[in-house]
């Protein structure tokens, strides 16, 4: 009796429901909406001060200390210019051409990395567009073009180092290099309205 019993209880066991497993198995997600400020907070407060940077870009006469990571995942071109560095040893320090990219653009563009903010003004729109299309910053290319087509920009004619393109024979007589960029004479059909300074 007690044998049977014993079977009788060993064909029924205890069984284990999908509910039960699942909760056993579930787990808590949270979101901290305010994380990814953070870390950009803290990593510009880093590149500022010169902590942890792993990199320096030279423009010139410039050096611009920031972290590859950073530069890497907004610009293409970084990427690609790290990615041969490391092959080759893992060099640190790029140099940029002065006459693509002026210092004054990519400190402009470089706050804009790390901040998710734009400065454009007058005085340096044609500049840091011609340097954000070197680096294939595509989103602020766009700005630039939009910030360019809402407004009349006083540029100065020869002597200055850009100009807007439109006005083909101020172009012809530029003296600089930068007035005949192949890039700058792509936007000769952009809607904006070029005054020359008394």
């Amino acid at each position: 009796m007690k044998v049977a019993e014993l079977s009788g209880q060993l064909q029924t066991p205890r069984r284990c429901t999908n509910q039960s497993i699942q909760t056993q198995r579930e787990s808590q997600v949270t979101d901290f909406p305010g994380h990814v400020d953070q870390v950009f907070q803290q990593l510009n407060y880093q590149r500022l001060r010169g902590q942890l940077c792993d990199c320096v870009i030279v423009v010139g006469n410039r050096h611009f200390k920031a972290h590859r990571a950073v530069l890497a995942a907004c610009s293409t071109h970084f990427r690609a210019l790290f990615s041969v560095a490391e092959s080759n040893g893992g060099m640190n320090v790029i140099q940029l051409d002065s006459e693509v990219v002026t210092a004054e653009a990519l400190s402009v563009l470089v706050d804009m990395m790390y901040t998710s903010t734009l400065m454009l003004e007058e005085s340096n729109v044609m500049d840091v567009l011609l340097a954000a299309s070197h680096l294939h910053l595509n989103s602020v290319v766009k700005a630039c073009k939009h910030y360019m087509s809402t407004r009349t920009l006083h540029l100065s004619l020869p002597g200055k180092r850009y100009m807007h393109c439109s006005d083909q024979h101020a172009a012809g007589t530029a003296s600089s290099s930068r007035l005949q960029h192949p890039f700058l004479q792509q936007y000769k059909v952009l809607p904006i309205k070029v005054k020359e300074e008394a």
